[in-house]
């Protein structure tokens, strides 16, 4: 403890005052996130704390707006005592302060995205009766026990009341795997301090602590995207959100708001980069995480925007587990880096030869203290680092040999005229499995099946040239940049 209180008194978090005010905040809250909002009030006060490009909060109003709406919450106990609340939250200053009142009333809470599908929805209420939906979607809206954000929005602001605050950390429910299938419902683990050792040394590494403002491109429903948002509260930095998905409006926004810090999957990143090229910009510091790196995203971010990039490795069941640098990167683009403090891993080997990653993390919000097999195929190198192979469940046996996608993925992106890919498997009577690679060409270039073929004969083995490549228009993705489909030539989607 003293090791780590050093730590952050180093990184200027600690000073005689601000531990004042975190005792003064714990005391009054518990282990209650108003305790976060109090102190960062008080230490921060009317420094900007949000912004989504139309409105902007200081710290000091934020926590104000917080504390009404969660007084209207519970004075009108919309959400009956003990029922669950579902939020579709969209990333905006309005949708934040929701977020933030309903945890700081002790609001047990689903996040959602608010594109959800309805069938995703019922899905959710089995598993929680009675959940209150709050949304501003009109189609979510038709669904039974479901509120306007927008229509209490302005009644809370029309009430006056005494401020309600509990004391106990309500649960916080994030879906996962929805895109992909039916929503695995993962609650985020209870406490304040236990993520403290790892936060110090993720600050410490990444130097994120130096940094203004932060873009948080990331759905604020996402375990990253929330994430990033509670950690920008915490080092009083600017959240920038906005839930625009016009590029050009969101480079506007990062330039306006003198954004140095980006973050978010991949694919919006590189978006982003496309967009900001040739303009003055603020970047300085790029943090990647939710979805793997490709060849072309990592060169084009890191040319346009800046080197001082890392790569963060987890998942909604575990958290941010492993950081790798802009260095490590560029020796070997799928590696995980270097573990933060306090992450334990065991690789176990499985049948063929593949090998699964498993993590015991301090910060894991399933079976806190056990092991957690990540779905993940890692290869250790000589040096001991670990290197992602893709995922357990879409490794590819053919003629009864592992392969990964992944590696016949970077290969073909190696090819000029290529500029996305996606390898999948075909149940095949005589192979087991076939391999189907499907490519997005670059403008001026022409598709041609033999000649790409031709091309990787130098680069893969026999056995793992795909027995079939496919041209498409595009890929479809999910709201974290994982590829869940593609567009066929003629914009047809499938799965």
């Amino acid at each position: 403890m003293i090791r780590l209180t050093v730590q952050l008194a180093r990184l200027g978090f600690l000073s005689p005052a601000s531990l004042w005010h975190l005792f003064r905040a714990r005391k009054k809250h518990g282990d209650n996130i108003a305790w976060m909002l109090q102190w960062a009030a008080a230490c921060y006060a009317d420094k900007s704390a949000l912004s989504d490009g139309k409105e902007a909060y200081g710290f000091s109003r934020l926590w104000k707006e917080v504390q009404q709406l969660a007084a209207y919450l519970q004075q009108n106990q919309i959400v009956p005592k003990g029922n669950y609340a579902m939020l579709a939250c969209y990333n905006n200053s309005p949708h934040t302060i929701w977020l933030y009142a309903m945890q700081t009333a002790g609001i047990p809470l689903i996040l959602i995205h608010p594109k959800t599908p309805a069938k995703d929805i019922r899905h959710i209420r089995s598993n929680y009766p009675g959940a209150v939906l709050f949304t501003d979607e009109p189609e979510q809206l038709l669904l039974d026990n479901s509120h306007s954000l927008a229509l209490n929005w302005e009644r809370a602001k029309e009430t006056t009341s005494n401020p309600y605050i509990s004391r106990m950390q309500a649960p916080l429910i994030f879906p996962s795997s929805g895109s992909t299938g039916r929503p695995k419902l993962i609650p985020k683990k209870p406490g304040a301090f236990y993520w403290l050792s790892a936060f110090a040394d993720l600050v410490s590494y990444t130097g994120i602590h130096k940094s203004n403002a932060v873009f948080i491109s990331t759905p604020l429903t996402h375990g990253f995207g929330y994430t990033s948002l509670v950690f920008s509260l915490i080092l009083g930095k600017k959240a920038v959100i906005t839930w625009d998905n016009n590029i050009s409006a969101v480079a506007s926004l990062i330039v306006t708001e003198k954004t140095d810090l980006l973050t978010g999957v991949p694919s919006s990143l590189f978006q982003i980069t496309k967009e900001l090229a040739g303009k003055d910009h603020p970047i300085r510091l790029l943090i990647s995480g939710g979805a793997p790196l490709n060849e072309t995203i990592l060169k084009e971010i890191t040319g346009s925007l800046s080197r001082n990039l890392f790569s963060f490795y987890g998942s909604t069941e575990v958290s941010t587990s492993f950081i790798a640098c802009y260095e490590e990167l560029t020796k070997d683009l799928h590696s995980l880096g270097r573990p933060l403090k306090g992450i334990q891993y065991r690789l176990e080997n499985l049948s063929g030869g593949a090998t699964e990653l498993w993590i015991k993390s301090p910060l894991s919000n399933i079976s806190p203290g056990e092991w957690f097999a990540t779905g993940d195929l890692v290869a250790q190198e000589e040096n001991g680092s670990l290197s992602w192979r893709g995922r357990k469940d879409n490794m590819i046996i053919k003629n009864g040999l592992n392969i990964y996608p992944v590696e016949i993925e970077t290969e073909i992106l190696h090819l000029p005229g290529i500029s996305d890919v996606l390898v999948m498997g075909v149940k095949d009577s005589a192979k087991g499995e076939k391999l189907i690679a499907m490519v997005l060409m670059k403008a001026g270039f022409d598709f041609n099946e033999d000649h790409i073929r031709e091309q990787l004969k130098s680069r893969l083995a026999g056995i793992k040239l795909p027995d079939k490549i496919i041209q498409v228009d595009g890929f479809r993705e999910t709201n974290t940049g994982k590829k869940s489909g593609f567009l066929t030539i003629g914009g047809q989607e499938e799965d």
